[in-house]
């Protein structure tokens, strides 16, 4: 009767956590860049069943599942929808890379979201306050005017007739996809050994639209679906873990 109560449990434990991972989705349906998360279900050992056992003869390995768990979240990085943007600095990346940006402790955050604007100084940030990181070849000052961002990320105006370099918008990509760290506002972080390249140093990257924005790719219909048939499971779980509770409480209570 207590395994009955920890396979309850298990089950209970594995929905929640996709439960967590579909209200991110849901959170960040209209993140621009966000990449959505998928929850995978693991079975756990299985216990041998020893002693007087009715079975059949063809039985074999005779054993007893001792329920799920959440294994790992998967983030799927399938290209978004792109879709225009008046802002100049709107960028959505076509194929494969990041923005990198820097948060206020001068850590490298790897995202899609290319939503980008000038302060009152010039500098390019994203809608957290993180620096753009970028090569900059003239200072912020004279970054005004007709702002042009090349495919390969590119900056430039043309000035008297003449273009001139302002920079240049760095994408990065790691060895593994699967050693990126999520973090909150579709940002993540490299993990410590993994390796990571520029598009300074590879042109197997995607290229930059300007004036474009990359959708989340978390779908809202599917992920309310997920929701409903995930609170369903969960309710199963609740009321098969208090009819076992139940049943115990009346045994316990039997006077012998």
């Amino acid at each position: 009767m207590y395994n009955v109560l920890s396979l309850n449990k298990t089950g209970i434990k594995a929905h929640q956590r996709k439960m967590d991972g579909i209200a991110h989705n849901l959170a960040n349906v209209n993140t621009h860049g966000y990449k959505r998360k998928e929850v995978n279900f693991e079975e756990l050992r299985l216990r041998e069943v020893e002693g007087d056992v009715l079975k059949s003869d063809k039985a074999e390995d005779f054993a007893l599942n001792m329920g799920s768990k959440a294994g790992y979240t998967k983030t799927t990085f399938n290209q978004g929808t792109i879709t225009p943007s008046s802002e100049k600095f709107s960028m959505a990346i076509g194929g494969e890379g990041f923005f990198g940006v820097r948060d206020g402790n001068g850590n490298l955050l790897l995202t899609r979201n290319g939503s980008f604007y000038q302060d009152a100084d010039g500098s390019v940030l994203d809608e957290s306050g993180n620096y753009l990181d970028m090569e900059i070849y003239q200072p912020f000052e004279s970054w005004n005017g007709n702002i042009n961002i090349a495919k390969n990320g590119q900056i430039s105006k043309i000035e008297n007739g003449q273009e001139i370099n302002l920079g240049r918008v760095v994408l990065y990509k790691p060895d593994n996809p699967d050693n990126l760290l999520p973090l909150d506002g579709g940002k993540y972080l490299l993990k410590e050994g993994a390796e990571l390249y520029t598009s300074f140093e590879d042109e197997d990257f995607g290229s930059i639209n300007q004036y474009f924005l990359e959708e989340s790719n978390a779908d809202l219909s599917k992920s309310m679906v997920d929701m409903i048939s995930t609170q369903r499971v969960y309710s199963m779980n609740a009321k098969a873990l208090q009819t076992t509770d139940e049943i115990m409480t009346m045994i316990n209570g039997i006077k012998r």
